[in-house]
């Protein structure tokens, strides 16, 4: 599946997704995806997808029939990541090392994707201003008040910089080199630190006591898809976050 061919739900991918059977569209056992695709979204369209993944225990909502498809979507995205991603040893042991010593705090994951102009690389989207990096701080004030750690992720140095100048008697935890995208349209090769940084920054979010994320991010939907809830978004020009009522998979409002 080619990347990023799939945010009009008019495109021949989404189509085929949500009105062939899926035995047609993967016949093989092994299939290769390089999509930012709202995959499970089209794919569970088809009524026929449905009652397949539903009879596969792959759909934990399948019981709420009032349930939108978008956040039925999203659970299997979570039931597969949950059941059916192993990361890598390595990966595992740099989770574990950056968590050292915050086990028993209530930990608060922050992805703050910002895009252009705050981001440490060129981007060609643009998702939060400098303003809405407060938002971030003042939701988590109303999630604790006990001894708490933040774990930031972000591709944005100064959105980082930021919520740890704002909790200066706090223990918080981001990578402390710049960010780079793991894919865009300026880097046809990315190198394996990128990927590895972006895969250790999603496992952490994941562990999280709760997760702050940002509207219309797919690393955010996936951080909190392999922690198995709904995250708190924050969407440009809000003044605070909340649990979305529905999923928006990139570009496409479901």
């Amino acid at each position: 599946m080619a990347y990023n061919r799939c945010f009009s739900a008019r495109s021949p991918l989404a189509r085929n997704l949500a009105t062939l059977p899926l035995s047609s569209l993967m016949p093989h056992k092994t299939v290769l995806l390089s999509t930012n695709c709202p995959l499970f979204f089209f794919i569970l369209q088809n009524p026929d997808n449905f009652k397949k993944l539903d009879a596969l225990r792959l759909l934990p909502l399948s019981a709420n029939k009032t349930a939108p498809l978008d956040i039925h979507a999203f659970f299997l995205l979570s039931r597969i990541l949950r059941n059916y991603l192993v990361p890598l040893p390595q990966v595992e042991q740099e989770v574990a090392a950056r968590l050292e010593g915050v086990q028993n705090k209530t930990v608060i994951g922050m992805h703050i994707r910002c895009g252009n102009p705050l981001s440490d690389f060129k981007d060609q989207s643009s998702f939060l201003s400098i303003k809405e990096i407060s938002v971030f701080h003042r939701c988590k004030e109303g999630l604790t008040k006990n001894d708490a750690a933040i774990v930031v992720a972000s591709d944005s140095t100064k959105a980082k910089s930021m919520i740890s100048n704002y909790n200066p008697s706090l223990p918080v935890l981001f990578l402390d080199r710049k960010s780079s995208h793991t894919m865009t349209r300026y880097f046809s090769r990315v190198a394996y630190q990128s990927l590895f940084d972006a895969f250790v920054e999603m496992e952490l979010l994941s562990r999280s006591t709760v997760l702050i994320g940002t509207q219309r991010s797919s690393f955010s939907l996936c951080a909190a898809a392999l922690k198995g809830s709904l995250p708190l978004l924050v969407r440009r020009g809000s003044k605070s976050c909340t649990i979305p009522s529905s999923i928006t998979f990139g570009w496409l409002p479901c």
